[in-house]
Parts: C-alpha cells; structure tokens; sequence
C-alpha cells in the first residue's frame, strides 16, 4: 500500500511537471518574438533607416513618397507601424519618405533668331532636358516651321531662366506666306498685353519693342496707351511686321 502512494505521488508529480513544461513552452513560442520594439524611424534616410532596422531584427520599405518643404528632405516623415510598437522578428515596417524637390534646370533658348530652330529640334531639345511639349501655335511668318517664341504657363519665358524639370513648354512656330502679304494694322490701345498678343498673333503680326510706364507687377495685365505703327482704318502693314507698343498698369 504504501508503495502504491509512493508510485501514485511520484506520478501525478511527473504529470504536473510536464504539464508545467507544456504550458511554459507554448507560453514562449506564442510570444516568441512579439517583444521587439520598433525603433523610431522618424527623420533618418533610407540607409539609416535599414541599418537600424537590422540591427532590431526588422525589415523595412517604402509605401510611398510626399513633398513637404517643411519636413527634413530625402527623409522618413511617418512609419507604420508605430515607433514603440511591439512586434514579431522580421516584421515589415512600412516608411513614408519626404522626397527630395523637384530639380531646377535652365530654360533653353528655342527663340534665338540668330540661331533659327525647327519644331523638331527644339522638341527633341526640349525632351533632352527633360522638359515636356505643350501646345504647337502657328503664326504666320516668312520662317517657315521655326520657333518664334517659347512660353511657360502662358507667357513668354526667357532662356536662362530656372524653372522645374518636367515643366510643360509651348512653342509658337512659323507657318510660312508670301513677302507681299499684307494686313491691316489692328487697333492694340485699351487692351491688354495678353489680349494685345492674341491680336497680333492672329493678324500675322509681332510685337516689337515694349515700353512700359509707372510700377509693373503683372506684365500681361498692362493696358497698351500708345502704338507705332499707329491704328488707322485704311493702315496697312506686311505680315511678319513688328508693332511698338508702349504700356501702363
């Protein structure tokens, strides 16, 4: 009897310690790995970012990317999951970045009359630098399918002026008519060099010289006072030909 107790104790003892063991190591493989913390990525680079992220056993990527002039550039602005969070070994963490601003180039020179381009030279200048083609406007004028004018957002742009790569670019070129052609000289004073330019450009006309008058802070929004040729009803004027014009705000 008493040896039967012993056996008994000895093995309701052996059946709690293994049920013990059972319970620790299922305890430690379903939190295995579920107290790595995520470190706080916020402010580093890619690089950074990855270096660290090895080193807590994590892996990350990028979800995608913003442009915040605020915000430190070529940099993580939000993470997901968390810093601080608590998670499995090799989890993925997802980085928003701040991407660097979009490169400044130099506006080429398409207009140059000493320098006379093609449509297609200066589309495929335009392409080389980046730069995207708009609008094609045709203007009567004796240079046949060369570039007159160049313009940004509507207004003529100078070479060497800065503007953002990917910037859309519309050409005004030359349609080509006979050196006799002749039209009557339009009435430019009242309007407005924007409306003044429409004009001209549909008459086969340039504006020539510019002369302006009192403080200027919006060019095409000027009032035309004066121009030379001067508007007569039974003026006429060869196609091509350029009209001075002076300018107030």
């Amino acid at each position: 009897m008493k040896n039967f107790l012993i056996k008994s104790a000895i093995a309701i003892g052996s059946i709690l310690l293994v049920i013990f063991f059972l319970q620790f190591f299922l305890s430690w493989y379903t939190n295995h790995g579920e107290k790595n913390p995520v470190p706080d990525f916020s402010g580093l680079s890619f690089e950074e970012a990855e270096r660290i992220a090895e080193d807590h056993d994590l892996r990350i990527s990028i979800r995608d990317s913003v442009y915040d002039e605020k915000k430190p550039k070529n940099a993580v602005i939000e993470q997901d999951p968390e810093a601080g969070s608590f998670v499995k070994s090799n989890r993925m963490v997802y980085l928003r970045m701040n991407s660097l601003p979009t490169p400044l180039i130099e506006m080429p020179d398409l207009a140059n009359p000493d320098k006379v381009l093609t449509l297609r030279q200066a589309t495929a200048t335009i392409e080389a630098l980046g730069l995207v083609l708009g609008k094609v406007i045709e203007r009567p004028d004796i240079a046949e399918n060369a570039v007159l004018e160049q313009r940004y957002d509507g207004k003529i742009i100078e070479a060497g002026t800065k503007i953002k790569k990917g910037s859309v670019i519309d050409l005004v070129i030359g349609t080509g008519f006979e050196m006799d052609e002749s039209v009557g000289v339009p009435d430019l004073v009242g309007l407005s060099l924007e409306e003044a330019q429409i004009l001209m450009e549909s008459s086969g006309l340039k504006i020539g010289s510019m002369f302006f008058s009192g403080k200027i802070n919006d060019s095409a929004s000027c009032i035309v006072t004066k121009q030379m040729p001067e508007y007569k009803p039974d003026a006429i004027i060869k196609k091509g030909s350029s009209i001075n014009i002076s300018l107030k705000p």
